[in-house]
């Protein structure tokens, strides 16, 4: 892995703003609209009596968007760890921008990119174990 700084091109589309972006317009929605009201139960909660990977996310979203953070992780600890990831590197974007200095840029070698492709299914499985256990 390396990580240089790099002026941003115009043309370029920059990671923070995206994902960073539709997590904070996330926790907007979640904060102003009460989309869990209308949002219908787990399939397979319901059939089997286990939680899916993604159980708890729409919570761990409303949780964060409102400020409880500890209950935000409680209820599904990937998706609030990525939305927090995920709004820290949009406002991380945004200042770069708008003081036209250096972003900071990472390369990945082959060999992190596979470590990577065996971690982050990791993760996810590690994720679920805990919704698993937490029922």
């Amino acid at each position: 892995m390396r990580l240089f700084l790099r002026q941003r091109n115009k043309d370029q589309r920059d990671f923070g703003i995206v994902f960073g972006g539709t997590a904070l317009l996330a926790l907007c929605v979640a904060r102003f609209f009460p989309f869990l009201d209308f949002l219908p139960s787990c399939p397979l909660h319901d059939c089997m009596g286990l939680p899916c990977p993604a159980c708890g996310a729409s919570r761990s979203i409303t949780y964060l968007s409102q400020g409880s953070v500890f209950l935000s992780i409680a209820s599904n600890p990937l998706i609030a760890f990525c939305l927090i990831i995920a709004v820290l590197f949009f406002l991380y974007s945004i200042f770069t921008i708008m003081l036209h200095i250096p972003g900071l840029n990472v390369h990945l070698r082959t060999r992190t990119k596979n470590i990577l492709k065996i971690c982050v299914p990791l993760l996810v499985l590690l994720n679920w174990y805990y919704l698993i256990a937490t029922v």
